[in-house]
């Protein structure tokens, strides 16, 4: 089955939440959904979502091709191509760092003050929020 097919069959569904560990509570509780509606889906009684199915596929460290070829999730980190564990700490801290180092070519003169009140420009940057 490719994973990013989006005709997901109820057995798809059902040996992803089981790869993930997750109950049926836990897995309704992750998808957004009540439990009646993720029981339905399971039994193909309604419509999968595929973003679901890949929800819990990328609890399983599933990340998805080729943007992330090679890379895996495992062990509470995410892990390269080249085998170097990055744990979630480093990626909360990326747009720190990217403020501290436009403040450091301002200060050194390569770059423009910003405006007033204006947000630095972080690029590729998601923020990570709990």
């Amino acid at each position: 089955m490719d994973i990013l097919s989006p005709h997901i069959t109820p057995d798809d569904l059902k040996q992803a939440r089981q790869r993930a560990r997750l109950t049926l509570d836990q897995a309704a509780d992750l998808a957004g959904v009540c439990r009646r509606t993720y029981r339905r889906q399971e039994l193909g009684q309604s419509r999968i979502h595929p973003a679901i199915y890949r929800l819990f596929m990328s609890r399983c460290g599933w990340l998805p091709d080729p943007a992330w070829s090679g890379w895996f999730i495992g062990q509470g980190k995410l892990w390269t191509p080249t085998n170097w564990g990055i744990e979630p700490g480093e990626l909360v801290s990326l747009p720190y760092l990217y403020a501290m180092i436009a403040e450091l070519k301002r200060r050194d003169g390569q770059q423009k003050s910003p405006e007033p009140f204006a947000r630095p420009e972080l690029f590729n940057v998601v923020p990570f929020t709990r």
